[in-house]
């Protein structure tokens, strides 16, 4: 069963008039990601001092990504369209995975020298995590010399391995409903009940013997 999310995508204007905070979010149910509200990623504009907080949740009770089969190292940025005038942008921030609101990986970052298209951390190994159902980052336009400062894509919006990641095609999706998990004991559970089957057994043998 699929849980019922209502989470609100907001912006909140802090600082001064120019800087604001963009919470984007995505769910994942196995199929398709989905933008919570219909805010997307893909276009959105930032200008220096704006703060987004992104965030890919798998949505169903114990669904998750499942990583250990693969291995991805690579670019998980943040990218802009491509200015005619190239320049170089200021980032800091966080990212984080997660798996059952425990927290995997957590790192923050900062860098003073990105490109022109890459805006973000260089690169997160997601082959240092087996399974998580929650991948969070959270990213600042300290300053920048170009003037585009919109998030897209270069070619389309799956050309960011962040999207590849988590729309199915980078790591497969697993997601088990609890009611089966539920009806399927643990092998130690069947080895104390065979056990108290057998010590009953027993007893009533003896007993019928005794009589």
């Amino acid at each position: 069963m699929l849980k019922s999310i209502a989470l609100v995508a907001s912006i909140f204007f802090v600082g001064s008039a120019n800087a604001s905070i963009i919470n984007i979010e995505y769910l994942y149910d196995g199929t398709s990601l989905s933008s919570v509200h219909g805010n997307e990623l893909i276009g959105t504009e930032l200008s220096v001092g704006d703060t987004l907080n992104l965030s890919y949740k798998a949505v169903g009770d114990d669904s998750y990504w499942d990583f250990s089969s693969i291995y991805n190292e690579g670019n998980v940025n943040l990218g802009f369209e491509y200015p005619s005038s190239c320049g170089t942008r200021s980032t800091r921030g966080r990212y984080s995975m997660a798996l059952n609101g425990s927290n995997i990986v957590s790192k923050k970052y900062k860098s003073s020298r990105q490109s022109c298209i890459h805006a973000g951390p260089n690169t997160i190994d997601f082959s240092s995590v087996t399974y998580l159902d929650e991948f969070s980052i959270s990213y600042k336009l300290k300053d920048s010399t170009a003037y585009e400062n919109i998030i897209g894509s270069y070619a389309n919006s799956t050309w960011w391995q962040v999207w590849e990641l988590f729309d199915g095609n980078g790591a497969s999706f697993t997601y088990v409903p609890n009611e089966k998990a539920a009806a399927v004991p643990e092998p130690g559970s069947l080895a104390f009940l065979g056990l108290g089957l057998l010590a009953i057994g027993l007893m009533r043998r003896k007993a019928t013997v005794q009589a």
